[in-house]
This record gives structure tokens, sequence and C-alpha cells, in this order.
């Protein structure tokens, strides 16, 4: 019991000693508060102790007095003499003098308005300081060009600046051109080269606009490639910039257009596996034979149908396979028609040799909706001009 108690004893000893000895490091003058961690409100004052700054021209920070403005001084010296800089009139706590500083050792304070000057303060200038000077809020504002004015003003306030804008030559070519309404209608069977309801479409459109002055516009890709009478004034091709037909069973390359887009991916993995084995997602896909499978990264996430009945096709090395599984990223691909296929190998979903017009037959759709459907998640996208 005796040993248990003078134990008891040392170990409280050994307590009150650490404690006085945290004590004393706590009062020290050497330590220094974590500049990083920031309190509701600013007890400190930034940067001190001798710091390195991050620029040659540095932020100044000081607690608030709840002051209206404030005025700060820095120098070379601690009597505030040797290469004095002076700012008054601060509205807020913290300040950038807007200009470089020499290399070296240098001393600021603060003060409000109606108070004392506050405890000298000191940084550093050294090599490692960034040569960077950010202007000052006055020489911003005489930069803007006179020519391009910048408005600022409450959203309430908005409706009295464009009644007061009205009177200007500007503001009237402004809107004058937006009072310049195109008349347009569309033209729905324009990939129909043979159907008459065009022909009447484009004449009514016509008749009903002959009395306006107004520009008018009617023609679409179709329009463009087989009805010259629905040019008018604008003409909106879409399909064709692609280098799509927009006529079905019409090959682009007859019509004289060239695909300038082509989707691409790469094999991930390629595996062998047996007759019977089923693969993708519920085993939707049985192997008819020993066979040679691929995984390329692309999928739905990224605009690829999940509509695979027919197995539509792909370009794996220029060489023929067709998609017999899809999921969110990948899709498994039938390799039995590509020799030696690697991990790595090039993907074409569709672009050059393999026309967007044949996969969305095979997916059973049209090709606006893949050209519509790629996302902008794909990193395999290209463009070919």
């Amino acid at each position: 019991m005796k040993l248990k108690f003078n134990f008891l004893v040392f170990f409280i000893g050994l307590l009150i000693i650490s404690c006085q000895s945290q004590k004393k490091q706590i009062n020290s003058d050497s330590l220094k508060l974590p500049k990083m961690v920031y309190p509701k409100y600013r007890i400190w004052m930034s940067p001190d102790n001798g710091d390195n700054t991050r620029f040659i021209s540095p932020s100044l920070q000081w607690p608030s007095m709840n002051s209206k403005n404030y005025k700060i001084r820095l120098a070379r010296d601690k009597n505030f003499t040797q290469d004095l800089i002076s700012i008054d009139k601060i509205p807020f706590t913290m300040i950038n003098v807007h200009q470089p500083l020499e290399k070296g050792l240098w001393f600021w304070q603060f003060k409000p308005t109606d108070g004392n000057w506050s405890e000298i303060a000191s940084f550093k200038i050294d090599n490692s300081s960034i040569d960077f000077t950010p202007p000052s809020f006055e020489s911003l504002l005489n930069s803007i060009p006179k020519s391009h004015p910048r408005v600022l003003v409450k959203k309430e306030k908005w409706g009295e600046i464009i009644l007061k804008s009205r009177p200007y030559k500007e503001s009237k070519k402004i809107i004058q051109k937006a009072n310049n309404i195109i008349l347009m209608s569309h033209l729905a069977n324009a990939n129909m080269p043979n159907d008459l309801g065009v022909k009447e479409q484009i004449k009514k459109f016509g008749d009903v606009t002959l009395k306006y002055s107004n520009e008018k516009s009617l023609a679409n890709s179709g329009g463009v490639l087989k009805w010259r009478t629905s040019y008018f004034d604008w003409v909106r091709p879409g399909l064709i910039l692609y280098g799509v037909s927009p006529f079905p069973g019409v090959a682009a390359e007859s019509l004289g257009l060239k695909p300038v887009m082509r989707v691409l991916s790469n094999l991930i993995s390629v595996r062998h596996v047996k007759a019977g084995e089923p693969v993708g997602y519920g085993g939707d896909y049985v192997c008819p034979e020993d066979m040679t499978i691929g995984v390329a990264a692309y999928g739905y996430a990224d605009g690829y149908p999940r509509r695979l009945e027919t197995g539509p096709p792909v370009l794996v090395r220029n060489a023929r396979a067709k998609i017999v599984s899809s999921s969110m990223d990948m899709m498994i691909l039938d390799l039995r028609g590509v020799e030696n296929p690697n991990v790595g190998d090039e993907v074409t979903l569709w672009g050059k040799n393999l026309p967007v017009e044949e996969v969305s037959t095979a997916l059973d759709t049209i090709p606006y909706e893949l050209l519509c459907s790629v996302r902008r998640r794909s990193r395999h996208r290209e463009f070919m001009v």
C-alpha cells in the first residue's frame, strides 16, 4: 500500500513539473501563433515578427477598432524616418501599398482616425519575395477604355438606366437591330427528295410572307441540297456541316460531303472466352463459340445508345468488329474479325471509313441523335477539318 502511495505522489509530481514546463513554453516570447488559422475577428497584425512576405508589395492587415477609417505608415526604421510611406483614409482593416519595396527589414503600424498608433510590427522582403505589384483601384479604373464603359447598377435601377440610354445613337442602333425580325419556317420533309409536299410548303411560305419586307429563312440541310426555291435570304444548314447526308439511303460521299467528326475510344481489355460463357451485365451476351472479346472505354454515359440488337459496327485498327454488350462507361466488342487485337488499339465508333449514317441505321435511330448525344465528359471526340 505504501509503495502504491509513493508511486502516486511521484506521478503527481511529474505531472506538476510537466504542466509548469508547458506553461513556461506558452508564455515564451519565442512562440508564434499559426498565422494561417484566423479567428472570427482578427486579433493580430500581419505580417509581423520579421516574417518574409510572399510579394515585394505586401498586403498589411490589422485588428478592427470600430473606426470609420484608418491610417498606416511603414519605413525602414522604427522611428519612421527612412523611406517613409504613409497612407490614410483607409476604410478597411487591410491595405496593399501598391508599390514595390526594397529588400530588407521594414517596420509598420496603424492607427484609427481618432486613436493612437499601434505597436510596431515588422516584416522582411528578400530574394524569395515574388516580384509582383498589384495595381491600385484608381489605376484599374483609368485603364478601362473610355470607348467601352462598364455600368455597375443595382437590379432595381436597371429599368431607369434603360430609359436614360434611349436618346443615345448607340442605343437606337441596338434597338433597331433587335427589331429586325426574320420570318422563318421549317421544312419538315426536306429529307425526302421526292416529297411533293415540300414544294407546296415552299410556295405557301412565299405567298404568306410576300407582303413583308423582312428577311426570310426556310432552307435546312435537305432544302440546301435539293430545293433551291427554298433559299430566300438565309439558309440554315445543320447536318451537312458535319458532312452527313440528310437523305436516307444516300451516301454523303455521293453528295460531295466529307465527314468532319469522328468519335474514338481504345481497347482497355482483351480476353479469350469459351463457347457458352456469358459476358456483360446480367450475362446479356452468350459467346456462340470460343472467341476473343474486347472492352472499349465508352458507354451510354458518353452518349452511345444501348439499342444493340443488331450488333452495331465499330472499327478496331480499321478492322470491322461489332458491339455485343454495353454499360455506363464500357462496351464489349466481338473481335473475331480483328487480327491480334491488343490493349490500347484505337476503336472508331464512327468517322472515317465508318459513316455515322451506317451506325445510326444499325442502332435504329438517325444521325442527328448520335451527333447530339456525345457528352462533354468524352475525351475521345475529335474533329477533322
